[in-house]
């Protein structure tokens, strides 16, 4: 079996977040990432997710290398970035 640590993330448009993937009952411990949406981010080889500047509901995948039919997929939301407003100036 395959699970992804953290399985769900909330991060803000442009964020990355690191996620780990654990295999267990075969030997060969490696993983294929891959991002379900088109234009649902980017994720490394290591599971480093960088989200996109589109706020949604995004999903990752990690599928083992030494048993393709195993995999599990975590959800991301992303939300939009928001510059915090001005301080007001006085009077």
């Amino acid at each position: 079996t395959v699970t992804i640590t953290p399985a769900k993330a909330t991060l803000f448009a442009g964020e990355t977040q690191t996620f780990v993937a654990t295999v267990v009952g075969i030997n060969n411990k490696a993983v294929n990432w891959s991002v379900e949406e088109e234009d649902g981010g980017t994720i490394t080889d290591m599971g480093l997710y960088t989200a996109p500047k589109i706020q949604g509901v995004y999903h990752i995948t990690a599928t083992s290398r030494g048993r393709p039919g195993a995999k599990c997929v975590a959800t991301i939301t992303v939300l939009a970035y928001c510059d915090p407003l001005p301080a007001a100036f006085g009077p």
